[in-house]
């Protein structure tokens, strides 16, 4: 096969994107300093949170290779994405609902860590921006919730702007 599809390249290949898949977690820490107990409430939620995707994560990839063949999971959609999908809707006929339902939580998980790494980007610009390497802008806090609302509503300007032009 091609490098990366099938065999130990495939493998890395996989724990590559298994990795990206995990390191989200660290944008959680990011909002340590809002938080009531940071020193006691961070390291389980992070913990909890780590093992419960684990957990689903391994589930999820057992019950597959019950279902379809290996080489079935490279011909889902345009880019791979929902090969998932594509396995359920070809080898499980009564359960298209659960295909169009994984397509839909593809979507609102690929939403949600936009929206966390938004949120993560907004108070490293804080931190900086307290430093004095970023504009004092990044650093005002809104009045009411203590949170870098400005920082946050010009990353989510500038990202939507991008994401408008860019494919």
């Amino acid at each position: 096969g091609t490098f990366g599809e099938f065999g130990w390249s495939g493998i890395l290949s996989g724990a590559g994107i298994v990795f990206f898949a995990f390191i989200g977690f660290d944008a959680v820490s990011t909002a340590a300093q809002e938080a009531k107990n940071p020193q006691k409430g961070m390291p389980i939620g992070i913990l909890v949170s780590l093992a419960v995707c684990t957990v689903l994560y391994i589930t999820f990839a057992y019950v597959l290779t019950g279902v379809a063949n290996y080489k079935d999971f490279g011909k889902g959609g345009a880019g791979h994405e929902a090969s998932v999908a594509y396995a359920i809707s070809t080898y499980m006929h009564d359960y298209q609902w659960l295909s169009t339902l994984i397509t839909v939580a593809i979507l609102a998980g690929f939403s949600s860590v936009i929206l966390v790494l938004l949120m993560g980007q907004s108070r490293v610009f804080y931190s900086m921006s307290k430093d004095g390497l970023l504009p004092s802008v990044f650093s005002d806090l809104h009045p009411k919730y203590k949170t870098p609302a400005k920082s946050n509503f010009l990353l989510f300007l500038f990202v939507g702007i991008f994401a408008t032009f860019i494919p």
